[in-house]
């Protein structure tokens, strides 16, 4: 899900309780055995979690597309991640994967509309939680038409920056470390009188080939609306599709998710990720200038982007 409906918002969903690190496998191997077991009698001490820490891996499953509340079943990328025979990285061992479930849980406006939110629209590089907050309840009685309790965007909001964040001053122990993954994307930094930056810059882990994953979840994806697949035809009945590279940095234009927003990557980074994919992939992405307008092509259809984390993890 990719396309913002004001009609479809989530908020404290989560029980108050962030991303545990083994809650994304757990749950996984759980359901693929049993399809039911988040609604039997038995599933907390299957899990070995409490009721609301059972509700809240549920909605996390979701929120990370790893299930697929439509379809009642997991996806294909939790499949192809998490098998315990043939997956990718079963035990979150890459930091690619943290990359990738970022990337699923910001382009989830349905399920996580906080996350999608701060990441694609929320673009300050040094501000407080009430700064934040001030930004958020202004864009949502703009955007949305159901209004939200404060109490339950303050507490979203302070694990959103609890999931994310990291002191400058290193003072998290051991067990934070494994119960929260995300701080180690570094792309918050908690600094003193409860400021905080997130700059954009260059990001460790961060892979041309993740990135042609990222470029073709974004053509791939069946949750568009008419306007938005417009401006993906080629020009003057062209059949080539192709997106000026400023309209994947700046998500207004597109309505759509903002690549660099999401990882807080500087453009320049940005830009020879994208070098990089073209020279690794020329069949399938071109790289060309238009009327001064930098233009990526996409010369194949029909590539699936499974095909780029396949390359990535076994390369």
């Amino acid at each position: 899900m990719m396309l913002f409906n004001p009609k479809i918002t989530s908020f404290g969903r989560n029980e108050t309780f962030g991303l545990r690190y083994g809650w994304l496998p757990k749950g996984y191997n759980a359901f693929k055995k049993n399809k039911n077991i988040f609604t039997e009698d038995s599933v907390c001490s299957e899990l070995g979690l409490g009721k609301n820490m059972v509700q809240s891996m549920r909605y996390w499953l979701y929120a990370y597309s790893i299930m697929d509340q439509k379809k009642g079943d997991l996806t294909n990328l939790a499949d192809l991640i998490f098998d315990n025979r043939s997956g990718l990285d079963p035990y979150m061992e890459d930091i690619g994967t943290l990359w990738l479930l970022h990337w699923k849980l910001c382009t989830n406006p349905h399920q996580a509309t906080l996350y999608y939110w701060f990441f694609n629209h929320f673009r300050s590089s040094v501000f407080t939680k009430s700064e934040v907050m001030s930004h958020l309840v202004e864009w949502l009685s703009e955007k949305t038409v159901k209004s939200k309790s404060a109490n339950t965007l303050e507490r979203d909001l302070s694990l959103l920056l609890r999931t994310y964040s990291i002191d400058e001053v290193d003072t998290k122990n051991i067990e934070e470390i494994l119960e929260n993954p995300f701080s180690d994307l570094n792309l918050i930094i908690k600094g003193q009188e409860s400021s905080y930056r997130s700059v954009f810059k260059s990001r460790e882990g961060m892979d041309p080939r993740l990135m042609g994953f990222f470029l073709m979840d974004l053509i791939n994806t069946k949750d568009r609306g008419e306007d938005q697949l417009d401006m993906l035809k080629g020009n003057k009945g062209e059949q080539t599709t192709s997106i000026p590279l400023g309209e994947l940095i700046h998500p207004n234009l597109m309505k759509m998710p903002s690549i660099t927003s999401i990882f807080r990557l500087d453009e320049n980074t940005f830009y020879t990720l994208i070098e990089n994919l073209t020279t690794l992939y020329p069949d399938c992405f071109d790289l060309r200038e238009d009327a001064g307008v930098k233009q990526l092509y996409f010369l194949k259809e029909d590539v699936s982007e499974t095909n780029f984390l396949k390359d990535y993890y076994v390369g």
